[in-house]
């Protein structure tokens, strides 16, 4: 048998009625961290639950954990992004583990592989399944990974670990904490993904809530660390720009010609079109320079927690 890891290993969990998902899941991950690590915590974000998945935790711990166990519960739901933030502000390990969900689709062996990984001079180790089998995520992570000037490509990522100098780094950034994996993707250290082979099941069945804040976290996402919003106003600037040109061609033409349509028609055409055009480029540079504003001036969201228990 091989000598365990000395160092110490925080796992944060994401949870969110995940009370028939949970079982599986600490049966699978739980058992890695007792044979690989001589010293590690579990810190469970509970985001507002309306099930048992607190219970769950409890009476699996209580049962046949011998590690530090930690049940942090949001006073609302926050959504992934603020309530994993809350896990790792709290988290003391060397080594972070973040479990965005308790879907497990991976072997085991895969998390020990992870950090296996990052022991050969990596930060940054994340667990990207062959197939996400969820559309819109490919479709953000394209667009992002088009129009950001990140260090690496964004993609789908079941869990990730991460070295302290990560967080110490990203704490002493002025960036706001809306979407980590593109705090990570521009923190400047090394990353490195493994791709593992994995069965498609569906979708996570992601309540109304959950829904909802994945499409605010992409669209924040999009504006704070993409030009993405400022290339769209340029294009729409652009298309009323040929606009004004052809109807300003076609005004002078028929300004000139002696089958005129309707008196005055033809200029005020022109004069529309121009003033088109030039809001659309006040609003691509308006835009632009709120763009940067907000990329200099945003601060850190916070967050709202409502309990820590300690289990062991």
């Amino acid at each position: 048998m091989s000598a365990k890891e000395t160092g110490f290993v925080s796992c944060v969990v994401y949870v969110h009625n995940n009370e028939k998902e949970l079982d599986h899941f600490l049966e699978t991950v739980y058992p890695v961290f007792e044979r690989q690590f001589s010293r590690y915590e579990f810190l469970f974000v509970d985001d507002d639950s309306s099930d048992k998945s607190a219970d769950k935790v409890r009476a699996f711990f209580t049962a046949k954990g011998s590690c530090a166990v930690t049940i942090i519960s949001m006073g609302y739901y926050h959504g992934t992004e603020m309530a994993m933030a809350a896990g790792t502000d709290l988290a003391i390990g060397d080594f972070i583990y973040e479990f965005d969900s308790v879907r497990t689709d991976y072997p085991p062996e895969l998390i020990v592989d992870v950090f296996q990984k990052m022991l050969e001079g990596y930060d940054i180790v994340g667990a990207h399944p062959s197939r996400s089998g969820n559309w819109k995520s490919s479709v953000f992570y394209k667009v992002f990974n088009h129009f950001s000037k990140a260090d690496y490509d964004l993609q789908t990522e079941r869990f990730r670990v991460l070295s302290r100098r990560v967080f110490n780094r990203i704490d002493a950034s002025s960036k706001a904490r809306v979407y980590r994996k593109a705090l990570y993707a521009t923190s400047g250290l090394k990353v490195c993904s493994i791709t593992y082979e994995n069965q498609i099941k569906g979708e996570n069945g992601f309540s109304s809530e959950q829904r909802t804040d994945r499409v605010n976290t992409a669209i924040d996402t999009l504006i704070l660390f993409t030009d993405v919003a400022y290339k769209v106003s340029l294009m729409f600037c652009m298309v009323m720009l040929a606009f004004m040109l052809a109807a300003g061609t076609y005004t002078v033409v028929v300004y000139f010609s002696q089958n005129r349509p309707v008196e005055g028609w033809a200029p005020l055409m022109g004069i529309l079109s121009a003033g088109f055009a030039g809001s659309f480029l006040l609003f691509a540079f308006v835009i632009k320079y709120l763009e940067v504003a907000l990329k200099l001036i945003f601060q850190k969201q916070q967050y709202m927690v409502a309990a820590v228990e300690k289990i062991r």
